[in-house]
């Protein structure tokens, strides 16, 4: 088995049993989790492409959860595409400084929300009752409310793990 595969499998079995443990979960979907780390892992030591790949795999593995799909297009933002955004973290090699990692991170975590985000402005009149007013704003703050934490602490503990496993290449 090629390496990359296998690091590929591990990263998005793991990444799918951390999404059964959120920190704390909305009513409407998303929720503060773990299951992003694996993936930005998987980026930062094997590159963008099978980072995307892994993102894609863990999108569609996803469906086997008690998800919430109304529409193809919105499961396509929501899961395949959301997750493959880590694939930017691809570009931060392991001779980058911290910077650089952490830069591709947060825009990794910024993708990731701008496909929640859009996803919200389709579908929410499917999904919620009382549609807001403002949809943009109310899909902002409604991703934005788990997707700030969730990079928080994903983000953090990504740079501590990085920088180990740098020491240990040493």
């Amino acid at each position: 088995m090629n390496n990359h595969m296998g690091r590929a499998a591990l990263c998005v079995a793991l990444a799918y049993i951390l999404s059964f443990f959120d920190l704390f979960k909305l009513p409407f979907g998303g929720g503060v989790s773990l299951e992003s780390l694996p993936l930005m892992i998987l980026s930062w030591s094997s590159g963008p492409v099978v980072g995307f790949t892994g993102g894609i795999c863990l999108g569609l593995t996803l469906l086997t959860k008690s998800s919430a799909i109304i529409h193809p297009i919105q499961f396509l933002l929501d899961y395949p595409l959301a997750f493959s955004s880590f694939f930017l973290i691809g570009f931060c090699n392991k001779s980058n400084n911290s910077k650089t990692c952490f830069l591709l991170a947060v825009l990794s975590f910024a993708l990731r929300s701008c496909f929640h985000i859009l996803s919200g402005i389709l579908f929410c009149g499917l999904f919620i009752k009382n549609v807001p007013e403002n949809l943009l704003i109310y899909a902002i703050e409604y991703n934005l409310s788990f997707m700030i934490p969730t990079a928080i602490i994903n983000i953090f503990l990504f740079n501590i793990i990085i920088k180990r496993l740098k020491l240990q290449n040493k």
